[in-house]
């Protein structure tokens, strides 16, 4: 029951580090910072992923994607499989690592 209201209630699982995670994309190559961060489940075995991800500079798609891709390549090593990032460039907005800030 507990594992089933977990779920339901979008809770972050309890092994996720989301303060690790931040740390491991926040030094690739061109990323300023990733914040945002939600993590959840929707069933037992698929962990979602979203995030606004910040960037250095004003980057092409193809660039964003190669990005994409290493982030999700960190994402498997910690068993998310589903991920949404927002990228951002020159935003405003409050840059805090879990919640939705003020934007």
């Amino acid at each position: 029951f507990r594992s089933s209201l977990r779920i339901m209630m979008q809770f972050t699982p309890d092994n996720m580090d989301i303060q690790a995670i931040a740390k491991e994309v926040n030094v690739i190559d061109g990323v300023r910072n990733i914040h945002h961060i939600h993590i959840w489940q929707i069933n037992e075995h698929e962990i979602m992923f979203e995030a606004h991800i910040d960037f250095e500079s004003n980057i092409r798609i193809s660039e964003f994607e190669e990005i994409h891709e290493r982030v999700r390549t960190i994402l498997k090593k910690h068993k998310i499989n589903h991920i949404t990032l927002q990228p951002e460039f020159s935003s405003d907005c409050e840059k805090v690592i879990i919640g939705q800030g003020d934007c």
